[in-house]
């Protein structure tokens, strides 16, 4: 999809939430951040991966930092959340060898994925109060989310036998 199109869509998605706010004193911001680990997990068809190569793969530390809005929906405590956020993903496979073992001239092997998204929910909020004044709330939410790849990075590392060339 083109940047134009991306624009379209946002303001597509954005305009109904821009009409329907009746007064902008009602409408509360929240930042959002933290540090997260994901992974995903690489899948195909050969005999055996998942117990040899699989299992060297480990999730990859990120972060997420954002902004959400709060907007009333009547009066049943409905609230509708839409936001922006950062995010970065992605999973990293890291593999040492014993060259006496595998009879290979590889002793490590390392790669990296890095994916950083752009996130945009719009969350449907249901705020249950827990308490006579208001203070504490269990809340229950659902709704879809928008992600575009911002950016991504892959890192390959390796370290292989130094031969004496003298003997050849």
């Amino acid at each position: 999809m083109n940047p134009t199109g991306i624009y379209r869509c946002l303001f597509i998605l954005l305009l109904p939430i821009l009409v329907s706010t009746s007064l902008p004193a009602q409408i509360r911001l929240a930042a959002i951040g933290g540090i997260h680990s994901s992974n995903f997990i690489e899948k195909n068809s050969i005999p055996g991966y998942d117990t040899s190569t699989g299992k060297y793969f480990s999730p990859n530390t990120g972060f997420e930092l954002g902004v959400l809005a709060e907007i009333p929906l009547g009066k049943y405590n409905l609230f509708l959340q839409p936001g922006i956020l950062y995010s970065s993903k992605g999973n990293q496979f890291q593999r040492y060898y014993d060259s006496s073992v595998y009879q290979t001239d590889t002793l490590y092997n390392q790669y990296t994925l890095n994916l950083n998204y752009v996130e945009i929910p719009l969350y449907l909020t249901w705020k249950l109060s827990l308490s006579k004044d208001q203070k504490n709330h269990f809340f229950i939410s659902a709704g879809p989310y928008f992600a575009f790849i911002y950016g991504a990075t892959q890192s390959y590392q390796n370290r292989v036998l130094q031969y004496n060339s003298s003997n050849y």
